[in-house]
């Protein structure tokens, strides 16, 4: 299933089942880093403001539920298994198992809209999975777009360099819609191209995520965005240290963009790193970053549906280059015992790399049923180191 037929196959089961999205105001969400954070923003911006709001975002850390937010919590149990009896049916056309995994994005979202229909959405906030011409989410008719940022990520995929990438993100746009983005150079000449060629007005803000969330919710409503309260955008796995003691810090960045934040974010403190990724992701510049912050490197595989795992081999041996001592690990938990095994009293483990990798770990203090049942990612927690 090539991505344009992704996207019309979308937009054909989203009009099967009644076009749940047409009943509210669709706001798209994409670029290579801050989309989460942004979208998080502008649905709180949205939930402060009064406005009801659903949001879907991608990919989940722990459970499928956190994919669907509705008015502050994530969708219950109950409710998401009955949305899936609901769709089982319209799903005949795409049975293929050779389409499971281009369609997995396409029925996620689906569900997401019917939701927000039935709890009466006003606005919804939709985070693009993947490039944005050919994502899922694409099949939306977008009130407003968010390109945040533009860097090399996902570039198996999106083209080897930042016009290549820039173009697919720009596909988001399609009409008269608004556009607000971070992106400079190269990157935003080419949005502000496709933008033209809509008569799509364009924004620029700084390249900080809260500025990006206002500044939409300000396009979005046409009023100036509320204060919100320091917690109101906190999310799961990103820079969250875990535990009474605190010795481990978990953060899904998965690019070098995202990671050289991390570094910087944490000013220089000891630690041992925990690293997993992807296939298809830029390591040899991901290492390089991360050996800034530390000597020491705990290595190990992921393992998800659909998904190609690394080499952990290759891995290892491009890690030498950089770092004084490498150890490769059979499994995350496993890394995670080597990882604490080898901290000094000053270090922190850090595990980083992959949004897979720190929620299978962050189950460890939140195990994901209670995630589930709390509809919250954070339920009380299992202490331990």
């Amino acid at each position: 299933m090539g991505g344009a037929e992704l996207v019309a196959g979308t937009r054909a089961l989203l009009d099967r089942v009644g076009a749940p999205d047409r009943t509210m105001e669709c706001v798209l969400v994409g670029g290579t880093s801050g989309k989460g954070s942004v979208a998080t923003g502008l649905a709180a911006h949205c939930e402060r403001a009064g406005v009801r709001v659903g949001l879907h975002t991608s990919p989940y850390l722990q459970v499928a539920t956190e994919k669907i937010r509705l008015d502050g919590q994530y969708i219950g149990g109950a409710e998401f298994a009955e949305l899936v009896e609901w769709i089982w049916p319209h799903l005949e056309a795409w049975r293929d198992p050779a389409h499971l995994r281009r369609r997995y994005g396409a029925v996620s979202l689906v569900l997401a809209a019917e939701a927000m229909r039935r709890h009466g959405a006003q606005v919804g906030v939709f985070e693009v999975g993947c490039g944005g011409r050919f994502d899922p989410v694409n099949a939306l008719a977008a009130r407003a777009v968010a390109i945040t940022t533009v860097g090399l990520d996902h570039v198996a995929l999106l083209g080897p360099t930042l016009a290549d990438i820039a173009w697919q993100k720009a596909g988001l746009i399609k009409s008269a819609a608004p556009v607000v983005t971070a992106a400079r150079g190269l990157p935003l000449q080419i949005i502000q191209r496709e933008a033209a060629s809509y008569g799509a007005p364009v924004r620029c803000t700084p390249a900080d995520n809260a500025a990006l969330a206002g500044a939409l919710f300000e396009v979005c409503r046409g009023t100036p965005a509320p204060r919100l309260p320091p917690q109101a955008v906190r999310l799961p796995g990103r820079l969250e240290p875990m535990g009474v003691q605190q010795w481990v810090w978990l953060d899904g960045a998965h690019n070098p963009e995202k990671l050289a934040y991390l570094v910087r974010q944490l000013h220089g403190r000891p630690a041992v790193v925990l690293f997993g990724a992807l296939a298809g992701k830029s390591h040899r510049p991901m290492l390089k970053i991360l050996s800034r912050l530390a000597r020491t490197l705990v290595l190990c595989p992921i393992e998800v549906p659909g998904k190609l795992p690394t080499d952990l081999a290759e891995l290892t041996r491009q890690a030498q280059e950089w770092f004084e001592r490498v150890e490769p690990a059979p499994n995350p938990e496993a890394a995670l015992a080597f990882a604490l095994h080898r901290r000094q009293p000053d270090q922190i483990v850090v595990v980083t790399g992959s949004l897979y990798l720190v929620g299978r770990l962050r189950s460890r203090w939140y195990p994901a049923e209670r995630v589930v049942e709390a509809r919250s990612s954070w339920p009380p927690r299992l202490d331990g180191p």
